[in-house]
């Protein structure tokens, strides 16, 4: 899931509490573990009707279809695409669109 409206952006916050990300664009390599960390601590948020939770579940069907991983998180900053990257990271740059 991206957060390219610029308006939700608590499960990127709490994603990147759980992998100690502060700055930059970067590719972590995320356990099994941290992710049912990450979707435990952001499962309160379904208390607020107001607003879809699609993170949430999505993470949830991720981890329920793939329960030994392994999975990348990728956050990309507002940094011009090049230099030497991850592939994760191109490949996410090229499925987002930029």
């Amino acid at each position: 899931m991206t957060n390219t409206d610029g308006f939700h952006r608590l499960p990127a916050v709490v994603l990147a509490a759980v992998l100690g990300h502060r700055h930059g664009t970067r590719a972590h390599a995320l356990s099994p573990a941290q992710l049912g960390q990450a979707i435990d601590i952001l499962a309160p948020v379904e208390a607020c009707t107001a607003f879809e939770h699609p993170n949430l579940w999505s993470w949830r069907a991720l981890l329920a279809a793939h329960p030994a991983g392994p999975f990348v998180a990728v956050f990309v900053d507002d940094e011009p695409a090049g230099g030497d990257q991850a592939p994760e990271i191109a490949a996410f740059r090229a499925t987002a669109g930029g």
